[in-house]
């Protein structure tokens, strides 16, 4: 990734006892591909880099069997390859299996030019040979992999699923291998090895009929080797005693030796010696030298102190010169020990359990040691290795060992290559330090698109890893003391899942420095029978859904398994059995018609003989139609009355779906009491562009500006706040161009845009109070800016136009130019350095501001004149306060509604009239006039939705600090206020005092609530909400856009393709729309096929393409939608059973005209109840005669739901009841 993007600094004061400890979340959108942690430590600079990917999971496991190792002369390899579904069903379908050799290459994997390709029909196996020497094509002469590729193609839906394996090709059946049991041996003396032979998987080889017949010598010529003859023992091994011959000038010793200790070097030579020369090296240094005299002596010895620098090991050079000038010399490796003072030890107690259950972890280290423990799935590790701090790495780190490559290399290639010396002399390099070698972990092969592919993959690819399993989260991350006594207990539970947890911890002190673990230990969770259950992300009430449950045993028996399926609250019981094999897995179905809305529990339990399992899992049911939100604030001001009151009335029209109404009340004692606690949703947009992601951003500047202004910033709300400024930082980055310029979204642009530069530039300034911002990103997006000021003086938008109110050219660009001049005088440290533009775009404001007739603009103008302090902010306010509108205590600022325009969404909260009515507030704020703002500030909160935020995202980051600034004016008027709900005969309580004042407080009303009265009494004021949702599954009324979604004539019950055509209805005020975003809800049991997601991307109309709520719904970003249709096509799979699926909805809208939208339903293709069932619970209704199922095209509705009630009454279905 390009680094100018993303810096991040970590500082951190140097704690005694405590190393650094950063953290970075990462957001949901990251750049995908290698990141880089640098640390620097005083000139020395580490670096570690990692790959942030997309992990996907599978649709269908593919796996082959096939042996790892064949012979030549077995003539043929053969391949099973295995296709099944999660819950352990057969795939049927097509399976193509491809063989080819694997060639090594330095550079590129060259493409096999003759691939075996087989395509054959498989029914969840298949097994297939390859002939070696006439398909392949493949000679004896060297040993050699082979790669065997299996693709699977679904039968009903066509998807896809790869894996691949490596076979190698052997010549011989046995492999050799010699171990000695020294490197060194002494002239003369007994020295043993051993010959272990095996076969190529590892195993030994156990023949005790045939010998083994071993040749050796000690030279290279073969000509002169012995020969005898041993038999193998059970472990396959021949142990051999030889007896070197006592060769002159061979020098030799031993040593086994710990930091600390003394060494004692003893020399010994065939020649008479009259002095020795020796160097100690350790990491590069000289370390000890010296020269010793012999007095024609065949032995001596010398010692030297075996230190700490030395470690881990320590090179010994012996030599001496004879008299006719030949040096003879030999080296030693000494490898030490105790190079770590420090020490860290886990014990886990019990070393097995089963999921869920706790574990005592018992860590062990030096005294008031900082340890810091880690428990990940081993599974991750399988993908990728080396992330974690290890024994061997940090040995490397501490002693400066140089790390290089370890590569197999056979004696027989390089053969006539070797050159050596009767002393054994070692070339080193002392610059270089010790070699401590390591090795790559593999990587097992991927599935998916381009697992096999010899070419660079299109350019739309991101990376993306294709897990065979999913991946648990890291289950331990972090840090405590070791105490006084060095030993600490943990109990945990472990996750409800079964696999292995690998536990590493390291410690660290200022006395002992760094203690490592030299091996992870391993907790395995494990269950040797267990369920699972299979839901969809939701249905919608009344359909039929199938749900999936899987008993696997693991026991050395076959059993009979009694499944039940229940629910308590809804009198729920079902029961079946299901035979499950030895090691296998059984699956078993269960039909609900789910009728209650909201989380639903389901539990299914599996009882045996032998033991038993059961798992609980919530089901979401959704209400058919749309949800609608609405809210109506009001603001009780009790600071000059002793009492107030108001009436709401909830306004649900006629036909909302039934029983989808639900209506709430709330109260709080701060203005921005409904927002602090949902930082994280307050729009219910999404908002996936480089404008909409400052949403993630700067609020949470504003809630801490006004709570750390006000003194009630707790360390809770601080520590959220900071934690979303890390994460929307780290996101708007990926949308910043080499330039220094921001746009939507980002390099995809064909340039930087002016608005959302300054936007940024602004934001990235407040921020920088709270988090680490680099001054560099902010200065080069101001001289962008800058750069881009046209001669007059105003600031053109360059890049696209998303907001054409704010970078629109009907005022003549005064709106951008007055929000690009804002930018620069609120960064404050900048004004001096671009003083010449911020004068000019000043002069270009007043000069064009006179007779300006569009208001959004002038609350704009007036805004950014009165922070330059020119002498034309008065007649400007003056100017935008006589373009106000009122009634009763309200007061605001709207951009005209065409004359007999209908439209009921023109009463929705518009965009653009809460941004100039909230820069007409802060302009208040500004000139001091708090009572005044106060009319304006009620109309605000009007607008407000549930969550604390307004429509869209300009509107709630300005809303929500022109707020903000007036609540820190209001914040001493917090009194005692009681407030009384009366509704439907019944009546509510809420008390807020300066205790509560920034709790939201929230209750429930019945459903059939209409109207609520509300009284309040006592001294100062509070913000009281009445919210409500019901949902319409009508066509939406006033279109702004065509919307024609079909279900293409291809699609199955198995797959959808959906394809939706749009476009832009032109009226009065526009030809073409703002930026515009489509929501494609899928039916029931469908997901999104992600695979075709790159191909809407790349498309010159849709800009990005995100998906929701589990892969059920995709979410289309358009630039601008004009009256020209434009029909994407989406793609989705059926991946939970389904029938009876109701119609669902496709919207698009406005990003910032809420009153631009259109809503269209459809329906997938028609699923019943036969399409469902596999068991006997519909044999009698659905299979006319074995092997066959009924198909009745003309079978009605009313049918189907006959059929349900006859299934409820034969107890071969569940019908869950509603309780409301």
């Amino acid at each position: 990734m390009d680094w100018r993007w993303l810096h991040i600094l970590l500082l951190s004061a140097i704690i005694s006892n405590a190393p650094a400890e950063p953290e970075l979340e990462l957001s949901q959108s990251p750049v995908l591909g290698i990141w880089k942690i640098i640390a620097n430590v005083g000139d020395q600079t580490f670096e570690k880099e990692f790959e942030v990917a997309e992990y996907v999971l599978p649709n269908f496991e593919v796996t082959i069997d096939s042996p790892k190792h064949v012979q030549f002369k077995e003539s043929k390899v053969a391949a099973t390859v295995h296709a099944r579904y999660t819950y352990g069903k057969p795939v049927k379908g097509e399976a193509t299996i491809t063989a080819y050799p694997d060639i090594f290459s330095g550079v590129i994997q060259p493409i096999f030019q003759q691939p075996v390709r087989k395509v054959v029909p498989i029914d969840g196996k298949i097994t297939v040979d390859f002939d070696i020497l006439t398909e392949l094509r493949l000679t004896d002469e060297y040993e050699r992999p082979i790669m065997i590729d299996a693709v699977v193609e679904e039968e009903l839906t066509t998807r896809r699923q790869n894996t691949s394996v490596q076979v190698t090709l052997h010549k011989h059946k046995y492999t050799m291998e010699l171990i000695k049991s020294s490197e060194y041996f002494k002239p003369g003396l007994k020295y043993t090895a051993f010959i272990k032979m095996t076969y190529h998987d590892g195993s030994p080889v156990q023949d005790t009929k045939n010998p083994v017949l071993i040749a050796y010598g000690y030279t290279y010529n073969q000509s002169a080797y012995s020969n005898i003859t041993r038999m193998l023992d059970k472990n396959g091994m021949v142990q051999l005693d030889f007896y070197p011959p006592r060769a002159k000038d061979n020098i030799s010793f031993p040593l086994n030796i710990e930091v600390n200790d003394y060494v004692e070097i003893e020399v010994n030579s065939t020649a008479p010696l009259k002095y020795i020369s020796y160097e100690v090296l350790g990491r590069g240094d000289i370390l000890d030298a010296g020269s010793i005299y012999v007095p024609d002596k065949h032995t001596t010895s010398f010692k030297f102190l075996a230190t700490y620098v030395m470690a881990p090991t320590a090179h010994v050079i012996v030599y001496y010169v004879r008299a006719d000038g030949e040096v003879i010399a030999d080296s030693l490796d000494v490898e030490l020990a105790g190079v770590l003072q420090n020490f860290v030890n886990i014990t886990a107690t019990p070393g097995e359990v089963a999921p869920g259950e706790s574990v005592n972890l018992a860590i062990s280290a030096r005294p008031n040691s900082f340890v810091a423990l880690l428990g990940v799935d081993q599974r991750s590790i399988l993908l990728k290795s080396g992330n974690d701090i290890s024994y061997k790495t940090g040995v490397v780190i501490l002693t400066n060992g140089y790390v290089h490559e370890n590569f197999a290399i056979r004696p027989e290639i390089l053969k006539g290559r070797i050159t050596g010396s009767p002393h054994g002399l070692s070339t080193l390099r002392p610059d270089l330090g010790p070699p401590v070698t390591h090795r790559l972990a593999t990587r097992p092969p991927l599935a998916g698109p381009y697992a096999f592919s010899r070419i660079p993959p299109p350019v739309w690819n991101k990376p993306r890893v294709f897990l065979m399993h999913d991946i648990l989260n890291t289950w331990l991350f972090a840090n405590f003391s070791s105490g006084y006594q060095g030993k600490t207990e943990l109990r945990r539970n472990v996750p409800d899942s079964i696999t292995s947890w690998v536990l590493s911890a390291f410690s660290i002190n200022d006395a002992h420095g760094l203690g490592l673990m030299e091996e992870p230990r391993k907790l395995k969770v494990f269950r040797p029978f267990f369920i699972s259950m299979d839901l969809p992300y939701s249905v919608i009430r009344g359909e039929i859904v199938g749900i999936q449950i899987v008993v696997f045993n693991y026991l050395n028996k076959d059993l009979t398994a009694e499944v039940v399926l229940t629910n308590e609250e809804l009198e729920l019981y079902r029961r079946k059995k299901v035979d499950v094999k030895a090691n296998s897995g059984s699956s078993v179905s269960f039909m609900i018609i789910p009728k209650q809305l909201g989380y639903i529990t389901i539990r299914a339990t599996a009882n045996s003989v032998l033991a038993g399992d059961s798992v609980e899992h919530k089901l979401l049911v959704n209400a058919e139609g749309e949800t609608q939100y609405k809210n109506k604030a009001v603001f009780l001001d009790l600071r000059s009355i002793e009492h107030a009151s108001a009436n709401v009335t909830i306004d649900i029209p006629n036909n909302a779906v039934p029983g989808s109404e639900s209506v709430q009340i709330s109260a709080v004692g701060d203005i921005l009491g409904p927002s602090i606690p949902n930082l994280a949703n307050l729009i219910r947009m999404p908002f996936g562009c480089g404008e909409q992601n400052m949403l993630n951003f700067v609020p949470n500047i504003v809630i801490l500006n006004y709570l750390k202004n006000t003194n009630q910033l707790t360390q809770a709300v601080q520590s959220k706040a900071l934690k979303y400024l890390d994460i929307g930082y780290q996101q708007e980055l990926t949308y910043r161009h080499t330039d220094g310029s921001f746009s939507a979204f980002g390099m995809s642009d064909p340039s930087g845009s002016t608005w959302l530069t300054a936007f940024v530039a602004k934001s990235f300034k407040q921020a920088a109070e709270y988090i680490t911002v680099e001054d560099r990103i902010i200065n080069e997006a101001l001289q962008w800016l800058s750069d881009n000021q046209a001669p007059n003086g105003s600031f053109p938008e360059v890049g696209k136009v998303s907001h054409r109110d704010m970078q629109g050219g009907a005022a003549k660009g005064l709106a951008l130019t007055a929000y690009t001049l804002i930018a620069f005088l609120e960064n404050e440290n900048s004004i001096a350095k671009y003083r010449n533009p911020i004068n000019k775009a000043v002069d270009y404001i007043v000069r064009n501001i006179e007779g300006l007739n569009d208001t959004y603009a002038l609350s704009l103008c007036a805004y950014a004149l009165n922070l330059a302090k020119h002498p034309y902010e008065t007649p400007a306010f003056n100017f935008l306060e006589s373009k106000a509108m009122t009634k009763q205590d309200l007061k605001w600022w709207s951009k005209p509604i065409p004359k007999d325009d209908k439209n009921p969404h023109y009463a929705l909260p518009r965009s653009v009239d809460v941004e100039m009515s909230s820069y007409a507030l802060l302009s208040y704020l500004r000139r001091n006039y708090v009572v005044d703002a106060i009319p304006v500030m009620k109309w605000l909160i009007k607008q407000r939705n549930t969550e604390g935020g307004f429509a869209s995202t300009q509107d709630t980051v300005i809303g929500l600090e022109a707020l903000a600034k007036l609540a820190e004016k209001l914040s001493k008027d917090t009194g005692s206020v009681r407030i009384a709900f009366k509704h439907a005969g019944d009546q509510t309580y809420m008390n807020i005092n300066s205790g509560n004042s920034m709790i939201l407080q929230k209750q429930v009303l019945p459903a059939k609530t209409r109207f609520v009265n509300i009284t309040a009494s006592g001294k100062g004021f509070a913000l009281v909400q009445v919210s409500y949702q019901y949902n319409l599954n009508v066509t939406g009324a006033w279109p702004l856009f065509t919307l024609d979604p079909q279900v293409d004539k291809n699609s199955n019950a198995n797959h959808l393709q959906l394809s939706i055509c749009s476009g832009f209805v032109p009226h009065k005020e526009a030809n073409e729309s703002n930026m515009a975003v489509m929501e494609v809800s899928l039916p029931s049991g469908f997901t999104v096929d992600r695979d075709s997601l790159p191909s809407l991307e790349v498309s010159s109309h849709v800009r990005r393409v995100e998906t929701r709520n589990g892969d059920t719904m995709v979410v289309l970003y358009f630039d601008k939608m004009v009256k020209e249709e434009y029909c994407p096509t989406v793609s989705a799979f059926r991946t939970h059973k389904v029938a009876k699926q109701k119609p669902v909805p496709v919207s698009i809208y406005d990003y910032y005209d809420s009153s631009r939208r259109a809503r269209v339903f459809y329906e997938a293709r028609k699923t019943t109840l036969c399409d469902l069932c596999e068991d006997e619970d519909c044999e009698d209704i659905c299979v006319s005669k074995p092997g066959e199922r009924k198909h009745n095209a003309t079978m009605s509705a009313a049918s189907h739901i006959y059929i349900c009630l006859y299934l409820q009454f034969m107890a071969l279905t569940l019908y869950v009841a509603s309780i409301s």
